[in-house]
């Protein structure tokens, strides 16, 4: 019979996953910035704007070490779940204060407008003015990055 003893340093296992120069760590954040990498070619481009706000960052809490991609932008989340009869709420988007919605069309927004040749907003013409609109189909390029990235399965869980 041989005897084993396994000693376990437990400080060392620590560092060893929380570390910020420690593998675990590292590997966490280079599949962070894939999955990033991946949402910023999937990203619906008007301006470009949403695409250049995309973050990867990584926490450690514990033993625990948590990549996230994100985006401090407050209109990502609608971009992303859509809006209207498209989003969580299934309805179409009435004025709150006042009697019709104003807005600059997006770019494939109705017919092709005199000068429509750049893409920004500036140059699209005018105003749209509508009493009601249907809103904007959901884009959900972040699951979709982390599903063309990951091998594991991605469970989506709607917005509420």
């Amino acid at each position: 019979m041989v005897n084993i003893r396994v000693t376990v340093h437990s400080r060392q296992v620590a560092a060893f996953v929380t570390s910020e120069a420690g593998p675990v760590v590292r590997q966490v954040h280079r599949e962070t910035e894939k999955v990033r990498n991946a949402a910023v070619r999937r990203c619906p481009r008007d301006t470009g704007t949403l695409a250049a706000s995309l973050e990867a960052t990584v926490h450690v809490t514990g033993m625990r070490v948590t990549g996230i991609v994100g985006s401090r932008l407050d209109y990502a989340l609608y971009v992303h779940e859509g809006t209207g009869i498209y989003g969580p709420k299934k309805r179409p988007i009435y004025p709150v204060s006042a009697q019709v919605l104003r807005f600059k069309p997006s770019r494939g927004a109705g017919p092709a407008r005199r000068g429509s040749r750049g893409s920004s907003p500036e140059r699209r013409g005018g105003y749209v003015y509508a009493r009601w609109v249907r809103g904007m189909p959901p884009h959900p390029f972040l699951v979709e990055a982390l599903e063309a990235v990951t091998k594991a399965p991605v469970r989506r869980n709607p917005v509420r």
